[in-house]
């Protein structure tokens, strides 16, 4: 006959905590499973810890699992598309633009990022993430920001899709346009 325990009266040999249909072998002993089925139902052991001891050492468990995970374990990403300023195409010509996605899936949506949240993913596992330099001005635009993405790709599959026009950011003059 198959009884049910709710994981508070036994556990497995390995002191696994089991919850689930029971029952009585013929040698008397508590075994898993409806039924007893010789070499398939595993040995099930009494619990020493009362109800409410056990409660309380999974509570205290949870809690100290709980208190280990960072406030950033969970950053939901926020799209950005940088504004590079009159500064950035003059002197500097080059800035860091940030892209991230989920990491465990090489093929889940690229999303570019600020600084500021890829700061904060830095010290996660939730998310692959890569810093490129592109630039916005100067001599040779587009084969510099081909060969970032084509060297960013090995890393962060797919780069060079979501990046496919390598002048992008640039203001062009009149005077450039074929």
């Amino acid at each position: 006959m198959a009884r049910y325990t709710d994981g508070t009266e036994f556990s497995l040999l390995s002191k696994t905590p089991y919850k689930g249909k029971y029952n009585i072998g013929p040698d008397g002993k508590k075994y898993t499973g409806k039924d007893y089925q010789f070499g398939v139902s595993r040995q099930l052991i009494e619990l020493e810890n009362s109800t409410d001891e056990l409660k309380d050492s999974l509570i205290i468990e949870y809690d100290e699992l709980k208190s280990s995970y960072s406030e950033y374990d969970f950053v939901t990403l926020k799209s950005y598309f940088p504004e590079p300023t009159d500064d950035d195409y003059g002197q500097k010509k080059i800035i860091k633009r940030y892209f991230a996605r989920k990491a465990n899936n090489d093929n889940s949506q690229i999303v570019e990022i600020d600084e500021k949240q890829y700061q904060k993913i830095s010290t996660a596992n939730y998310y692959n993430y890569i810093q490129l330099n592109w630039m916005i001005s100067g001599e040779d635009i587009a084969e510099y920001n081909i060969q970032q993405t084509s060297d960013a790709e090995e890393e962060f599959v797919r780069i060079e899709k979501y990046l496919s026009n390598p002048m992008q950011l640039t203001i062009r003059k009149r005077d450039d346009i074929i």
